[in-house]
Protein backbone atom coordinates (compact mmCIF):
# COMPACT_ATOMS: atom_id res chain seq x y z
CA UNK A 1 0.00 0.00 0.00
CA UNK A 2 1.47 3.36 -0.80
CA UNK A 3 2.07 5.45 2.20
CA UNK A 4 0.51 8.41 2.47
CA UNK A 5 3.20 12.03 2.28
CA UNK A 6 1.86 13.12 5.90
CA UNK A 7 3.16 9.73 7.15
CA UNK A 8 6.64 9.67 5.25
CA UNK A 9 7.40 12.88 6.43
CA UNK A 10 5.88 12.31 10.28
CA UNK A 11 8.52 9.33 10.23
CA UNK A 12 11.40 11.28 9.60
CA UNK A 13 10.94 13.92 12.23
CA UNK A 14 13.02 13.83 14.64
CA UNK A 15 11.79 13.77 18.59
CA UNK A 16 12.32 17.14 18.77
CA UNK A 17 10.76 18.34 15.80
CA UNK A 18 7.78 16.43 16.71
CA UNK A 19 7.22 18.34 19.83
CA UNK A 20 7.89 21.53 17.81
CA UNK A 21 5.36 20.93 15.26
CA UNK A 22 2.63 20.35 17.97
CA UNK A 23 3.55 24.08 19.26
CA UNK A 24 3.14 25.44 15.38
CA UNK A 25 0.30 24.08 14.78
CA UNK A 26 -1.03 26.00 17.98
CA UNK A 27 -0.75 29.06 15.73
CA UNK A 28 -3.51 30.75 15.15
CA UNK A 29 -2.02 31.90 11.73
CA UNK A 30 -2.94 28.29 10.14
CA UNK A 31 -6.39 27.53 12.00
CA UNK A 32 -5.44 23.87 12.41
CA UNK A 33 -8.75 22.40 13.51
CA UNK A 34 -9.58 19.98 16.33
CA UNK A 35 -9.55 17.37 14.06
CA UNK A 36 -5.79 17.72 12.48
CA UNK A 37 -4.69 18.37 15.95
CA UNK A 38 -6.60 15.09 17.39
CA UNK A 39 -4.98 13.52 14.35
CA UNK A 40 -1.49 15.12 15.18
CA UNK A 41 -1.67 13.72 18.56
CA UNK A 42 -2.42 9.96 17.33
CA UNK A 43 0.75 10.32 15.17
CA UNK A 44 2.98 11.53 18.14
CA UNK A 45 2.13 8.61 20.33
CA UNK A 46 2.92 6.90 17.49
CA UNK A 47 6.13 8.00 16.27
CA UNK A 48 8.32 7.30 14.81
CA UNK A 49 6.63 3.80 13.54
CA UNK A 50 3.44 5.76 12.96
CA UNK A 51 1.15 2.93 11.91
CA UNK A 52 -1.33 3.64 9.17
CA UNK A 53 -2.85 0.52 8.09
CA UNK A 54 -6.54 0.20 7.06
CA UNK A 55 -7.29 -0.65 10.50
CA UNK A 56 -5.85 1.91 11.81
CA UNK A 57 -7.07 4.96 9.82
CA UNK A 58 -10.86 3.08 10.60
CA UNK A 59 -10.05 3.35 14.19
CA UNK A 60 -9.01 6.97 14.18
CA UNK A 61 -11.66 7.59 11.99
CA UNK A 62 -14.04 6.38 14.51
CA UNK A 63 -12.27 8.76 17.65
CA UNK A 64 -11.93 11.78 14.79
CA UNK A 65 -15.53 11.81 13.31
CA UNK A 66 -17.32 10.08 16.25
CA UNK A 67 -20.32 8.03 14.96
CA UNK A 68 -20.06 9.00 11.30
CA UNK A 69 -19.64 6.07 8.49
CA UNK A 70 -16.20 5.70 7.70
CA UNK A 71 -14.74 7.87 4.65
CA UNK A 72 -11.74 7.09 2.94
CA UNK A 73 -12.83 11.06 1.42
CA UNK A 74 -12.56 12.38 4.50
CA UNK A 75 -9.93 10.50 6.28
CA UNK A 76 -7.57 11.84 3.04
CA UNK A 77 -8.69 15.21 3.33
CA UNK A 78 -7.65 15.59 6.75
CA UNK A 79 -4.49 13.94 6.17
CA UNK A 80 -3.60 16.08 3.18
CA UNK A 81 -4.96 19.42 5.46
CA UNK A 82 -2.39 18.36 7.86
CA UNK A 83 0.52 17.40 5.72
CA UNK A 84 0.30 20.74 4.46
CA UNK A 85 0.79 22.63 7.29
CA UNK A 86 3.53 19.86 8.31
CA UNK A 87 5.42 21.08 5.15
CA UNK A 88 5.19 24.80 5.82
CA UNK A 89 6.64 23.99 9.51
CA UNK A 90 9.81 22.43 7.82
CA UNK A 91 10.26 25.08 5.48
CA UNK A 92 10.33 27.80 8.46
CA UNK A 93 12.34 25.27 9.73
CA UNK A 94 15.02 24.92 6.86
CA UNK A 95 14.39 28.78 6.42
CA UNK A 96 15.63 29.18 10.54
CA UNK A 97 18.85 27.61 9.74
CA UNK A 98 20.22 30.55 7.85
CA UNK A 99 20.38 28.79 4.31
CA UNK A 100 21.62 30.36 0.76
CA UNK A 101 17.86 30.04 -0.27
CA UNK A 102 16.33 31.93 2.59
CA UNK A 103 18.81 34.95 2.50
CA UNK A 104 18.72 35.21 -1.26
CA UNK A 105 14.50 34.97 -1.21
CA UNK A 106 15.56 37.73 1.48
CA UNK A 107 17.47 39.63 -0.88
CA UNK A 108 14.21 38.99 -3.66
CA UNK A 109 11.51 40.51 -1.32
CA UNK A 110 14.00 43.93 -0.94
CA UNK A 111 14.59 43.88 -4.61
CA UNK A 112 10.74 43.49 -5.46
CA UNK A 113 9.60 46.18 -2.87
CA UNK A 114 12.06 48.30 -4.28
CA UNK A 115 14.25 48.93 -1.66
CA UNK A 116 17.32 49.54 -3.21
CA UNK A 117 19.73 49.73 -0.22
CA UNK A 118 18.55 46.70 1.30
CA UNK A 119 18.47 44.63 -1.31
CA UNK A 120 22.40 45.62 -2.39
CA UNK A 121 23.49 45.20 1.23
CA UNK A 122 21.98 41.61 1.57
CA UNK A 123 23.97 40.92 -1.98
CA UNK A 124 27.18 41.54 0.04
CA UNK A 125 26.50 40.31 3.52
CA UNK A 126 25.17 36.84 0.65
CA UNK A 127 28.74 37.31 -1.04
CA UNK A 128 30.96 37.37 2.27
CA UNK A 129 28.93 34.50 3.09
CA UNK A 130 29.91 32.10 0.38
CA UNK A 131 33.48 33.27 0.39
CA UNK A 132 33.91 32.41 3.59
CA UNK A 133 32.72 28.79 3.18
CA UNK A 134 35.52 28.98 0.11
CA UNK A 135 33.52 26.43 -1.21
CA UNK A 136 34.24 24.61 -5.08
CA UNK A 137 31.20 22.46 -5.59
CA UNK A 138 29.02 22.85 -8.37
CA UNK A 139 26.04 24.31 -6.13
CA UNK A 140 28.91 26.88 -4.83
CA UNK A 141 29.92 28.37 -8.25
CA UNK A 142 26.72 28.64 -8.89
CA UNK A 143 25.52 30.87 -6.02
CA UNK A 144 28.49 33.02 -6.94
CA UNK A 145 27.36 33.10 -10.04
CA UNK A 146 23.72 34.10 -9.05
CA UNK A 147 25.08 36.68 -6.48
CA UNK A 148 27.52 38.31 -9.22
CA UNK A 149 24.69 37.96 -11.73
CA UNK A 150 22.76 40.46 -9.55
CA UNK A 151 25.39 42.46 -8.42
CA UNK A 152 26.16 43.74 -12.11
CA UNK A 153 22.46 44.69 -12.85
CA UNK A 154 21.42 45.99 -9.56
CA UNK A 155 20.64 49.70 -9.38
CA UNK A 156 23.50 51.19 -7.72
CA UNK A 157 26.27 49.80 -9.97
CA UNK A 158 27.10 51.85 -12.47
CA UNK A 159 27.60 48.74 -15.79
CA UNK A 160 28.73 51.61 -18.17
CA UNK A 161 31.85 53.18 -16.92
CA UNK A 162 34.13 52.34 -13.70
CA UNK A 163 35.66 49.53 -12.35
CA UNK A 164 32.85 47.13 -10.16
CA UNK A 165 30.63 46.97 -13.07
CA UNK A 166 33.13 45.63 -14.67
CA UNK A 167 34.43 43.72 -11.52
CA UNK A 168 31.02 42.23 -11.01
CA UNK A 169 31.00 41.49 -15.14
CA UNK A 170 34.45 39.49 -14.94
CA UNK A 171 33.76 37.53 -11.73
CA UNK A 172 30.25 36.20 -13.02
CA UNK A 173 31.91 34.69 -16.06
CA UNK A 174 34.21 33.15 -13.98
CA UNK A 175 31.92 32.08 -12.26
CA UNK A 176 29.83 30.77 -15.01
CA UNK A 177 32.78 28.95 -16.47
CA UNK A 178 33.79 26.98 -13.09
CA UNK A 179 30.17 25.81 -13.19
CA UNK A 180 29.73 24.88 -16.46
CA UNK A 181 32.85 22.99 -16.59
CA UNK A 182 32.39 20.88 -13.53
CA UNK A 183 28.34 20.64 -14.53
CA UNK A 184 29.74 19.23 -17.80
CA UNK A 185 32.43 16.80 -16.23
CA UNK A 186 30.34 15.20 -13.67
CA UNK A 187 27.12 14.92 -16.03
CA UNK A 188 28.77 13.19 -18.60
CA UNK A 189 30.81 10.86 -15.90
CA UNK A 190 27.10 10.00 -14.65
CA UNK A 191 25.63 9.75 -18.08
CA UNK A 192 28.40 7.02 -18.74
CA UNK A 193 27.90 5.20 -15.62
CA UNK A 194 24.34 4.54 -16.95
CA UNK A 195 25.34 3.55 -20.37
CA UNK A 196 28.62 3.69 -22.47
CA UNK A 197 28.20 7.23 -24.02
CA UNK A 198 31.43 7.72 -24.87
CA UNK A 199 31.52 5.40 -28.06
CA UNK A 200 29.06 7.52 -29.56
CA UNK A 201 30.92 10.99 -28.62
CA UNK A 202 31.72 12.59 -31.98
CA UNK A 203 34.31 15.19 -33.21
CA UNK A 204 33.19 18.47 -31.92
CA UNK A 205 32.07 16.67 -28.94
CA UNK A 206 35.87 15.72 -28.08
CA UNK A 207 37.22 18.76 -28.64
CA UNK A 208 34.95 20.03 -26.64
CA UNK A 209 36.23 17.65 -23.66
CA UNK A 210 39.47 18.76 -24.32
CA UNK A 211 38.51 22.36 -23.68
CA UNK A 212 37.30 21.20 -20.46
CA UNK A 213 40.47 19.44 -19.97
CA UNK A 214 42.63 22.35 -20.44
CA UNK A 215 39.94 24.50 -18.41
CA UNK A 216 40.23 22.19 -15.40
CA UNK A 217 44.21 22.28 -15.80
CA UNK A 218 44.76 26.08 -15.64
CA UNK A 219 42.00 26.13 -12.52
CA UNK A 220 43.16 22.62 -10.63
CA UNK A 221 40.28 23.45 -8.10
CA UNK A 222 39.95 20.22 -6.02
CA UNK A 223 36.59 19.24 -7.65
CA UNK A 224 37.22 20.23 -10.75
CA UNK A 225 40.46 17.43 -10.50
CA UNK A 226 38.66 14.79 -9.57
CA UNK A 227 35.87 15.31 -11.96
CA UNK A 228 38.74 15.01 -15.09
CA UNK A 229 40.32 12.02 -13.68
CA UNK A 230 36.74 10.49 -13.01
CA UNK A 231 35.72 11.58 -16.99
CA UNK A 232 39.72 10.05 -18.23
CA UNK A 233 40.09 6.66 -16.06
CA UNK A 234 36.46 5.80 -17.83
CA UNK A 235 38.30 6.40 -21.26
CA UNK A 236 41.38 4.67 -20.19
CA UNK A 237 40.81 2.28 -17.23
CA UNK A 238 44.45 2.79 -15.76
CA UNK A 239 45.60 1.09 -12.23
CA UNK A 240 47.59 4.77 -11.49
CA UNK A 241 45.53 6.99 -12.76
CA UNK A 242 42.44 5.37 -10.33
CA UNK A 243 45.27 5.39 -7.31
CA UNK A 244 45.56 8.49 -8.07
CA UNK A 245 41.58 10.06 -8.44
CA UNK A 246 40.97 7.61 -5.20
CA UNK A 247 43.48 9.46 -3.15
CA UNK A 248 42.32 13.01 -4.19
CA UNK A 249 39.04 12.04 -3.44
CA UNK A 250 39.69 10.26 0.22
CA UNK A 251 41.84 13.56 0.81
CA UNK A 252 38.84 15.82 -0.13
CA UNK A 253 36.35 14.03 1.73
CA UNK A 254 38.46 14.22 4.57
CA UNK A 255 39.10 17.82 4.31
CA UNK A 256 34.65 18.41 3.59
CA UNK A 257 32.96 15.72 4.84
CA UNK A 258 30.07 16.88 2.69
CA UNK A 259 27.64 15.39 0.54
CA UNK A 260 29.77 16.01 -2.70
CA UNK A 261 32.05 13.21 -0.63
CA UNK A 262 28.83 10.77 -0.58
CA UNK A 263 28.71 11.52 -4.68
CA UNK A 264 32.22 11.26 -5.49
CA UNK A 265 32.65 7.66 -3.30
CA UNK A 266 29.40 6.37 -5.25
CA UNK A 267 31.29 7.55 -8.55
CA UNK A 268 34.18 5.12 -7.13
CA UNK A 269 31.74 2.51 -6.50
CA UNK A 270 30.34 2.62 -9.76
CA UNK A 271 33.29 2.25 -11.37
CA UNK A 272 34.87 -0.83 -9.60
CA UNK A 273 31.30 -2.30 -9.54
CA UNK A 274 31.52 -2.56 -13.43
CA UNK A 275 35.02 -3.66 -13.25
CA UNK A 276 33.85 -6.55 -10.80
CA UNK A 277 30.86 -7.06 -13.56
CA UNK A 278 33.30 -7.84 -15.98
CA UNK A 279 35.28 -10.16 -13.54
CA UNK A 280 38.00 -8.28 -12.73
CA UNK A 281 38.73 -10.46 -9.08
CA UNK A 282 40.40 -7.56 -7.35
CA UNK A 283 37.56 -4.97 -7.75
CA UNK A 284 35.66 -6.18 -4.68
CA UNK A 285 38.10 -5.67 -2.55
CA UNK A 286 38.64 -1.94 -3.50
CA UNK A 287 34.94 -1.60 -3.13
CA UNK A 288 34.87 -3.01 0.35
CA UNK A 289 37.89 -0.29 1.23
CA UNK A 290 35.80 2.51 -0.29
CA UNK A 291 32.76 1.45 1.98
CA UNK A 292 34.91 1.21 5.47
CA UNK A 293 36.46 4.37 4.22
CA UNK A 294 32.97 6.09 4.38
CA UNK A 295 31.56 4.83 7.12
CA UNK A 296 35.07 5.11 9.24
CA UNK A 297 34.61 8.98 7.89
CA UNK A 298 31.22 9.22 8.90
CA UNK A 299 30.57 10.12 4.91
CA UNK A 300 27.53 8.06 4.61
CA UNK A 301 26.00 9.62 7.72
CA UNK A 302 22.44 11.43 6.65
CA UNK A 303 22.01 14.72 8.66
CA UNK A 304 24.72 13.36 10.83
CA UNK A 305 23.55 10.72 12.68
CA UNK A 306 21.40 8.13 9.87
CA UNK A 307 22.90 5.86 7.44
CA UNK A 308 21.26 4.98 4.26
CA UNK A 309 19.81 1.40 3.89
CA UNK A 310 21.52 1.05 0.54
CA UNK A 311 24.83 1.53 2.06
CA UNK A 312 24.63 -0.21 4.89
CA UNK A 313 23.34 -3.07 2.98
CA UNK A 314 25.87 -2.94 0.28
CA UNK A 315 28.66 -2.84 2.67
CA UNK A 316 27.35 -6.03 4.21
CA UNK A 317 26.64 -8.08 0.58
CA UNK A 318 31.01 -7.08 0.07
CA UNK A 319 32.37 -7.94 3.17
CA UNK A 320 30.07 -11.80 2.58
CA UNK A 321 31.12 -11.96 -0.72
CA UNK A 322 34.94 -11.59 0.82
CA UNK A 323 34.12 -13.74 4.64
CA UNK A 324 34.96 -10.77 6.23
CA UNK A 325 32.49 -12.29 9.06
CA UNK A 326 34.48 -10.04 12.15
CA UNK A 327 34.01 -7.07 10.50
CA UNK A 328 30.51 -7.55 9.27
CA UNK A 329 29.25 -8.77 12.74
CA UNK A 330 30.87 -6.31 14.23
CA UNK A 331 29.60 -3.76 11.55
CA UNK A 332 25.64 -4.47 12.32
CA UNK A 333 25.94 -4.29 15.97
CA UNK A 334 27.52 -0.82 15.95
CA UNK A 335 25.75 0.93 13.29
CA UNK A 336 22.20 -0.76 13.19
CA UNK A 337 20.63 1.89 15.43
CA UNK A 338 21.84 4.43 12.85
CA UNK A 339 19.25 3.08 10.08
CA UNK A 340 16.18 5.09 10.39
CA UNK A 341 13.68 3.18 12.04
CA UNK A 342 10.93 2.33 9.76
CA UNK A 343 13.48 0.50 7.93
CA UNK A 344 15.55 -1.04 10.91
CA UNK A 345 14.31 -4.41 11.72
CA UNK A 346 14.28 -5.64 7.82
CA UNK A 347 17.89 -4.05 6.95
CA UNK A 348 19.31 -5.49 9.92
CA UNK A 349 17.92 -9.21 9.44
CA UNK A 350 18.80 -8.90 5.82
CA UNK A 351 22.15 -8.40 6.55
CA UNK A 352 22.49 -10.54 9.38
CA UNK A 353 21.11 -13.31 6.83
CA UNK A 354 24.57 -12.34 4.75
CA UNK A 355 26.45 -12.63 7.64
CA UNK A 356 25.34 -16.00 8.10
CA UNK A 357 25.49 -16.83 4.53
CA UNK A 358 29.24 -16.33 4.98
CA UNK A 359 29.67 -18.02 7.74
CA UNK A 360 28.28 -20.86 5.88
CA UNK A 361 25.26 -21.00 8.34
CA UNK A 362 22.75 -21.80 6.28
CA UNK A 363 19.71 -22.56 8.12
CA UNK A 364 19.91 -19.31 9.92
CA UNK A 365 20.26 -17.77 6.45
CA UNK A 366 16.46 -19.22 5.80
CA UNK A 367 15.75 -18.31 9.31
CA UNK A 368 16.86 -14.05 8.56
CA UNK A 369 15.57 -13.72 5.33
CA UNK A 370 12.14 -15.27 6.35
CA UNK A 371 11.99 -12.73 8.49
CA UNK A 372 12.38 -9.58 6.27
CA UNK A 373 9.04 -8.09 4.64
CA UNK A 374 8.95 -9.64 1.06
CA UNK A 375 7.02 -7.78 -0.45
CA UNK A 376 8.84 -4.96 -1.05
CA UNK A 377 11.27 -5.64 -4.06
CA UNK A 378 14.32 -4.12 -3.02
CA UNK A 379 14.81 -6.33 0.25
CA UNK A 380 12.28 -9.15 -1.44
CA UNK A 381 14.88 -9.93 -4.53
CA UNK A 382 18.09 -10.30 -2.64
CA UNK A 383 15.88 -12.24 0.24
CA UNK A 384 15.01 -14.73 -1.94
CA UNK A 385 18.68 -15.46 -3.83
CA UNK A 386 19.85 -16.01 -0.48
CA UNK A 387 16.90 -18.18 0.40
CA UNK A 388 17.85 -20.42 -2.93
CA UNK A 389 21.48 -20.25 -2.40
CA UNK A 390 20.96 -21.42 1.23
CA UNK A 391 18.72 -24.24 0.03
CA UNK A 392 20.91 -24.84 -2.95
CA UNK A 393 23.82 -25.70 -0.35
CA UNK A 394 22.06 -27.89 1.79
CA UNK A 395 18.64 -29.91 0.37
CA UNK A 396 19.11 -32.86 -1.71
CA UNK A 397 15.92 -32.99 -2.63
CA UNK A 398 15.37 -31.08 -6.26
CA UNK A 399 11.71 -31.29 -6.38
CA UNK A 400 11.92 -29.27 -3.12
CA UNK A 401 14.51 -26.53 -4.78
CA UNK A 402 12.58 -26.33 -8.39
CA UNK A 403 9.49 -25.49 -6.31
CA UNK A 404 10.79 -22.79 -4.19
CA UNK A 405 12.33 -21.52 -7.90
CA UNK A 406 9.20 -21.41 -9.49
CA UNK A 407 7.69 -19.37 -5.94
CA UNK A 408 10.41 -16.87 -6.90
CA UNK A 409 9.35 -16.81 -10.56
CA UNK A 410 5.68 -15.92 -10.18
CA UNK A 411 7.09 -13.52 -7.34
CA UNK A 412 9.12 -11.91 -10.03
CA UNK A 413 6.11 -12.08 -12.35
CA UNK A 414 3.72 -10.33 -9.68
CA UNK A 415 6.29 -7.36 -8.71
CA UNK A 416 7.14 -7.14 -12.63
CA UNK A 417 6.23 -3.16 -12.63
CA UNK A 418 7.63 -2.66 -9.52
CA UNK A 419 10.90 -4.03 -10.59
CA UNK A 420 13.64 -2.32 -12.86
CA UNK A 421 13.79 -4.18 -16.04
CA UNK A 422 17.78 -4.88 -15.47
CA UNK A 423 17.56 -5.92 -12.59
CA UNK A 424 14.16 -8.28 -13.91
CA UNK A 425 16.15 -10.32 -16.47
CA UNK A 426 19.37 -10.42 -14.07
CA UNK A 427 17.09 -12.27 -11.40
CA UNK A 428 15.49 -14.39 -14.17
CA UNK A 429 18.79 -15.36 -15.53
CA UNK A 430 19.85 -16.42 -11.54
CA UNK A 431 16.56 -18.83 -11.75
CA UNK A 432 17.70 -20.00 -15.17
CA UNK A 433 21.25 -21.14 -13.98
CA UNK A 434 20.52 -22.26 -10.76
CA UNK A 435 18.41 -24.83 -12.30
CA UNK A 436 20.92 -25.92 -14.39
CA UNK A 437 23.51 -25.56 -11.76
CA UNK A 438 21.78 -28.15 -9.31
CA UNK A 439 20.61 -30.46 -12.91
CA UNK A 440 24.88 -30.64 -13.30
CA UNK A 441 25.02 -32.73 -10.18
CA UNK A 442 23.18 -35.84 -12.04
CA UNK A 443 22.89 -35.22 -15.35
CA UNK A 444 26.48 -35.02 -17.33
CA UNK A 445 24.45 -32.75 -20.55
CA UNK A 446 25.30 -29.65 -17.90
CA UNK A 447 28.96 -29.82 -18.08
CA UNK A 448 31.05 -26.68 -16.27
CA UNK A 449 32.50 -25.45 -19.72
CA UNK A 450 28.39 -25.22 -21.08
CA UNK A 451 27.26 -23.55 -17.57
CA UNK A 452 30.23 -21.00 -17.89
CA UNK A 453 29.54 -19.99 -21.52
CA UNK A 454 25.64 -19.63 -20.75
CA UNK A 455 26.24 -17.43 -18.01
CA UNK A 456 29.14 -15.08 -19.95
CA UNK A 457 26.29 -15.13 -22.90
CA UNK A 458 23.92 -13.28 -20.23
CA UNK A 459 24.11 -9.35 -19.76
CA UNK A 460 22.74 -9.36 -16.87
CA UNK A 461 23.08 -11.49 -13.78
CA UNK A 462 22.75 -11.45 -9.91
CA UNK A 463 25.08 -13.18 -7.80
CA UNK A 464 27.19 -14.42 -10.97
CA UNK A 465 30.96 -14.72 -8.67
CA UNK A 466 28.86 -17.24 -6.04
CA UNK A 467 27.46 -19.08 -9.26
CA UNK A 468 31.03 -18.75 -10.64
CA UNK A 469 32.33 -20.54 -7.70
CA UNK A 470 29.96 -23.63 -7.98
CA UNK A 471 30.40 -23.66 -11.16
CA UNK A 472 33.97 -24.23 -11.03
CA UNK A 473 33.53 -27.04 -8.33
CA UNK A 474 31.54 -29.06 -10.49
CA UNK A 475 34.82 -30.46 -11.88
CA UNK A 476 36.04 -31.41 -8.30
CA UNK A 477 32.70 -33.33 -7.82
CA UNK A 478 32.93 -35.47 -11.13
Amino acid sequence: MKVPRLISLFRSLSKEEVKRFGQFLKSPYYNATPKMKALYKYLKITHPKCQFEQEDKEYLFSKIFSKEPYSNKKMNNLTAALSSILQDFLLLQRNKSGSFVRDFNLFRVYHDRKLDSLSEKQLLKLQKTINARNGDTMVDHYHQLRIHHELYFHSNTSRLKGKQGEGYLNTTFEYLNLFYVQARLRYLCEMNFRGDILASVDKSERDELSKLEEFVSLKKTPLLEIYALLYKIQIVPDVDIYADLREKVFEYCRKENSNSGDHLLTFLNNYQSRRSKEGDTDALLELFKIYNFGFEEKIYLLENKYIRAAHFINASVIASELKKTDWLEQFIEQHQQKLKTDLQENVVNLCKAYLSFAKEAYLDVISYAGRVQHHIPNMGLPCWTLEIRAYYKTQQDSDYLDNILRNFSNYLHRNQNAIFTDTYIANRNFIKIIRQLYKAKYNNKYTKEKLNDTMESMTNIVCKNWLKTEIDSLSERK
